[in-house]
């Protein structure tokens, strides 16, 4: 009788250790679903490029040139380097 009831203890502990085995391949598999992905810089540039073409053309269209200008506030020579 200990022999069968030492076995059916092992069974049961076997199952909960493979349970829970389970349970966290599933947690880690979630936590490797959900990492951050990364970004390739030049891709990003990309888009951005062709969304900027896009709003340019459509300024332009309306009779609007988008222009870069600096504006300069003060005297002092240091602040023309930046």
């Amino acid at each position: 009788m200990t022999i069968s009831l030492a076995r059916k203890k092992a069974e049961q502990t076997a199952y909960h250790l493979r349970e829970r085995c389970y349970k966290i391949q599933a947690i880690k598999k979630t936590r490797r679903d959900n990492m951050a992905k990364i970004l390739k810089g030049a891709d990003v540039v990309s888009a951005l490029g062709e969304k900027m073409k896009i709003e340019v053309a459509n300024l332009e269209k309306n009779g609007i040139t988008p222009t870069l200008a600096t504006l300069r506030v003060g005297e002092k020579a240091d602040d023309i380097s930046y």
